[in-house]
């Protein structure tokens, strides 16, 4: 029984045991699910039998991952990027329909629910269970997304400094930190953040967003109206781009 909770729990993210696609062992022997299925006739069977034969090891579990699409996700992280948060929870849900397994996704689409005023309860335990057994290394990066999401903005800094040591060059990384630094009112650091950010990956315009709504805290508003307006050329279909440069003319008695 004890066995059985342990394997069980390993399982609590997965949607069913077909998902699952191999079973790795201390031993270094891969075992074909479908293999043991053939002697064993039943999916939850064969895997308590394993859980079983094997009850102190460690078992790494991958999700089938044959509907899943790099470019899909992609695309889809860069529109949350964008700020276009309708958007991006759209293919956000129909990617991690055929992509359940994927920590990062529903870290990402649990911000999303956040913002949208959505219960992301879900998302953020889904993407947390995910990160604990095995992430990889974007575990940090995952952990501090679930944090952004419940609100804990200092332990999301922490994690995403942590993170960006082993990973420097991460410009998601890079721009979640610029806008967390900006929620918690730190705005010089967010701003630097942000610039660095700009200056490393000149092409990488969502960080303009967010860098505009920095200097405008600090009273730049100049250069905060240059920078909103950089984010306009670049990104025109975009509402949020329209919405920061208009909340910045607002600002200074402009319409």
């Amino acid at each position: 029984p004890a066995a059985q909770s342990k394997c069980e729990k390993r399982v609590s993210s997965y949607r069913s045991l077909q998902q699952l696609k191999l079973i790795r062992l201390p031993s270094s022997a891969t075992f074909c699910l479908r293999c043991i299925l053939r002697h064993a006739g039943h999916a939850a069977t064969a895997f308590l039998l394993i859980c079983v034969l094997f009850p102190g090891s460690t078992i790494a579990l991958q999700p089938e991952r044959s509907g899943c699409s790099e470019a899909e996700f992609e695309d889809a992280r860069l529109v949350f990027h964008r700020a276009w948060f309708e958007q991006a929870y759209e293919q956000f849900s129909e990617y991690t329909d055929k992509c359940d397994g994927d920590a990062l996704a529903h870290a990402y689409q649990a911000i999303i629910d956040m913002l949208l005023y959505r219960d992301n309860a879900s998302n953020v335990s889904r993407a947390l269970s995910q990160a604990d057994s095995g992430a990889g290394a974007n575990g940090l990066f995952v952990k501090a997304l679930a944090n952004f999401a419940q609100g804990q903005l200092e332990e999301t800094e922490s994690l995403l400094k942590q993170y960006l040591v082993a990973s420097p060059d991460d410009k998601y990384a890079m721009h979640v930190l610029g806008f967390t630094l900006n929620d918690r009112g730190q705005h010089h650091q967010g701003a630097k953040i942000l610039t660095q950010l700009l200056t490393s990956h000149p092409d990488y315009f969502p960080a303009k967003n967010h860098l505009a709504y920095a200097l405008l805290e600090l009273g730049e508003t100049e250069d905060a109206l240059r920078v909103a307006g950089e984010f306009v050329s670049a990104d025109p279909a975009n509402p949020s781009a329209w919405d920061t440069k208009a909340e910045i003319l607002d600002s200074l008695g402009q319409s």
